[in-house]
């Protein structure tokens, strides 16, 4: 890449290879390992919600990503299996908060969001 036209098209034909979602799954995993500090296991949650602006999450969950990142930031850190369930979680949940299952196994980080938006409705 030597200039601003030949970086549009790299990055035009990376996001679109990103939008497989095997690729993407494998790509999100790899940045959570890429950003973590030496001799870290968990992943700042100012970084995290930086992170995910980048990766184009806002656009996806416009309901619920203010929502998502307000809770967030009453957080420090975020673990990698938080992490990588991010996307499915918010796909799961609608911004009714409908489609969440207590009964299922997520991280006490989403339930505990959920049960945050409820307090703060």
């Amino acid at each position: 890449i030597y200039d601003m036209p030949s970086f549009q098209k790299t990055m035009t034909r990376w996001l679109e290879v990103l939008d497989v979602p095997n690729i993407f799954k494998s790509f999100y995993g790899f940045i959570f390992s890429y950003m973590l500090p030496p001799q870290r296991y968990v992943l700042d949650v100012a970084e995290a919600i930086e992170t995910w602006g980048v990766v184009g999450f806002p656009p996806k969950w416009p309901e619920l990503w203010p929502k998502w990142t307000q809770y967030m930031e009453t957080k420090k850190t975020i673990s990698k299996d938080a992490w990588i369930l991010v996307p499915s979680f918010l796909t799961a949940i609608k911004p009714d908060l409908s489609g969440f299952d207590e009964n299922e196994c997520w991280p006490a980080v989403f339930e505990d969001f959920v049960y945050w938006c409820k307090d703060n409705q």
